[in-house]
């Protein structure tokens, strides 16, 4: 037969020498189909000058021994780039008389094969794009550009969240999210505005329920991150404190307090993070307790590597008996409890009474109501009201004469006779001194890289300061009961003391000898007695096996004998050991010989600094001093949450559901990180194209 096909797929019995193979420089691979071909050759005839045509310059790359075969592209680039001819001899006038070659050259499947081949060279050439990659461009796309539809309305989502804007009103027209949309459109975001034009209505992605769901995915996204730097530290805390919102629901604010190595500064910070909240169906200790733990296995936290609970002293959370923390302490023994230390300086104080009404407010100066969760607002409220109380008892006074309304002049009327006392007036002068002195102490206690050890140091001084005033309450008194007179006689009040019945039955007359004396001894001692015993009381508790961790610090070893820092270290082993080498003793006290041969000065070295230093030489010590820098020392951080909470779930939101509250609240606290993480809105798209989706979001891998 003289078709070219039949001729490209005669099997043809040749006898290959390496130096024929090789014959025109071209490459030798496998010759394993070639030799299976000739083998099964004695079943055709070939003509003698055929035989010897085909022997001469025999060549892997003929593409007739390959017509059945797999070939790679490699080798079928070679195959059509630099293929093996026939020699000048070969008789191709012999092909043409029989018109078969002129009829191979018209068909159709010649012409696809030319096609094909000068597509596939293209397109390894890189001149065009072969089939599969135009395919997957497409596709790309296609992705590309449905992911930027929902970048937008992500953005959109983040912005109402970030500035606790409503995104829904009474329906979703012409609400906050809405006319976010809209405002895009305007601004030239073509690919949204062909979205919400011509998209198809059952996947724009802008419906309440898909704005749950990408709030959710949003608020999830921004708590893995903070999970993944929580795993990146050796241990952490947790922070909890609960408050009902605007519906009467209760909602459990939960947060972690960790270590985290700053890369930019080289440095290890004290991070403390909202977590977000968990509503409360009960409010026993065990529901609590539960509620916490789920949460946190939730979060995929490694429990064992739990070392504080830091809750508010109320007996649910604080019970050492079957409170919260003893109920968590039992599940996990290093989880130990630490009172907030702003509860406790707050509680130390009395509270004073809530004051008028809005419609009263134009006639005495703007002062800010006493706030219950904001410690150093009340301190501030109690120093303005002080700052101010002639301009507030003439203005009551005016008002219980001359207001019209009944109810107002009689509590006008009491509050001025209450406030016009000469009890009151010295009693709100010394509350409202040593409010001020408390008032930078408080704001100190708030920042969130405050340990333990600064804690006590500086209750320790503040305690001492308020001793000096009580040995000499004599000259401290004086000065504010020169200027109670002061105010006494602007108000047109005599400062005597109250009228003492004839026969006490009660109690008996405190023994003074003149006015100043009687309210100095009934007064400003009791207070400052009362004082310095609430602080030594409730800050006592800071004093336990934990505190030890604290004097890995060089300036405390300097006061402790070898022995003593010996059994020291041994107790940080009771606590901590099971996350702590065993070599820890050995370590420290090593630490310790190193720092007492130092003579430079070691108080102004700060705690987390000693991680730096200790971490190359003795890792088991930069182990405890991380833990010690871990344990919480107030719930400020957690308890912020709570203003974020007031502004997201209003009136006009009270039906707002738990999950869309704690996403929206979650990027409202930390606004901040969202802005810094450009990586965010394409993060929340990965996770929200992980479910089946009618537009496509995620890239083949």
């Amino acid at each position: 037969m003289s078709d070219i096909r039949n001729f490209l797929q005669k099997k043809r019995k040749i006898e290959l020498s390496p130096s024929s193979i090789n014959e025109g420089n071209h490459d030798i691979g496998d010759l394993s189909n070639l030799s299976t071909n000739i083998s099964n050759s004695s079943q055709q005839k070939e003509e003698p000058q055929l035989l010897h045509q085909l022997t001469v310059g025999a060549n892997k790359l003929d593409i007739g021994l390959y017509l059945n075969s797999y070939v790679d592209d490699e080798l079928r680039l070679k195959l059509l780039k630099d293929p093996w001819v026939p020699s000048k001899t070969y008789d191709f006038k012999k092909d043409l008389t029989n018109g078969s070659t002129r009829a191979h050259e018209i068909s159709i499947w010649h012409k696809d094969a030319i096609n094909a081949s000068q597509h596939f060279l293209n397109s390894k050439e890189r001149k065009q794009l072969s089939v599969h990659e135009q395919i997957d461009s497409a596709f790309n796309r296609e992705i590309e550009e449905n992911r930027l539809k929902l970048r937008s309305i992500i953005s959109s989502i983040l912005f109402c969240a970030k500035h606790d804007l409503p995104l829904r009103g009474k329906n979703d027209e012409g609400s906050v999210f809405t006319d976010l949309l809209q405002f895009r459109v305007e601004s030239g975001d073509e690919i949204l505005n062909k979205h919400l034009k011509s998209g198809a209505k059952n996947a724009l992605y802008i419906s309440h329920e898909v704005q749950n769901e990408l709030i959710k995915t949003c608020a999830n996204v921004l708590r893995q991150n903070i999970i993944e730097e929580v795993k990146l530290s050796s241990v952490f805390s947790v922070l909890a404190d609960e408050t009902a919102d605007i519906s009467g629901t209760e909602q459990l604010s939960i947060g972690v307090r960790y270590l985290f190595y700053d890369v930019k500064f080289q440095k290890h910070k004290i991070c403390e993070e909202f977590f977000g909240y968990s509503p409360l169906t009960k409010l026993d200790s065990k529901s609590i307790a539960k509620t916490i733990i789920e949460f946190l296995e939730s979060c995929n936290l490694d429990l064992n590597r739990l070392v504080g609970q830091g809750y508010d002293g109320c007996a649910t959370m604080a019970g050492h008996i079957s409170g919260v923390q003893k109920l968590i302490n039992e599940a996990y023994p290093m989880a130990l409890f630490f009172h907030c230390t702003s509860h406790v300086l707050n509680l130390v104080f009395n509270d004073l009474n809530n004051r008028e009404s809005t419609l009263r407010r134009q006639i005495i100066p703007n002062i800010p109501l006493l706030c219950e969760t904001r410690w150093s607002a009340k301190y501030k409220s109690i120093r303005i009201f002080a700052d101010n109380f002639i301009v507030i008892v003439k203005a009551l006074e005016e008002l219980s004469k001359s207001t019209a309304n009944s109810k107002t002049k009689i509590k006008s009327y009491q509050l001025f006779t209450a406030a016009t006392t000469p009890v009151f007036i010295v009693t709100l002068q010394v509350i409202a001194v040593y409010s001020a002195k408390f008032e930078p102490v408080c704001n100190l206690l708030q920042q969130v890289n405050i340990n333990l050890k600064t804690v006590n140091n500086h209750i320790t001084k503040l305690v001492d300061i308020l001793q000096l005033y009580r040995n000499d309450s004599s000259t401290e008194f004086s000065v504010l009961f020169a200027k109670s007179k002061e105010i006494a006689e602007e108000l047109d009040v005599e400062i005597r003391p109250p009228r003492v019945a004839a026969r006490q039955s009660q109690r008996s007359n405190h023994p003074s000898t003149n006015h100043e004396e009687f309210f100095r001894i009934s007064i400003f001692v009791p207070y400052l007695d009362s004082v310095i015993s609430s602080l030594k009381v409730r800050f006592s508790k800071i004093h336990n096996q934990s505190f030890s961790l604290m004097d890995l610090h060089p300036y405390a070893m300097k006061n402790m004998s070898k022995e003593q820092f010996i059994c020291t270290s041994n107790d940080i082993v009771k606590l901590y050991g099971n996350i702590l080498s065993s070599n820890f003793v050995t370590e420290a006290t090593t630490w310790y010989e190193m720092w007492n041969n130092d003579t430079k000065p070691l108080d102004s070295i700060e705690y987390l600094d000693l991680i730096e230093m200790s971490q190359d030489f003795y890792p088991a010590v930069a182990d405890a001093i991380k833990i010690g820098a871990t344990l919480p020392t107030t719930t400020c951080s957690i308890e912020r949450s709570f203003s974020t909470l007031r502004r997201v779930k209003t009136w006009n939101k009270a039906t707002m559901n738990d999950d869309r509250l704690s996403g929206l609240c979650m990027m409202s606290v930390h606004r901040k990180r969202l802005g810094e993480d450009t990586k965010f809105i394409e993060n929340a798209i990965e996770e929200f194209g992980k479910k089946p989706r009618r537009l496509q979001l995620l890239f083949k891998k």
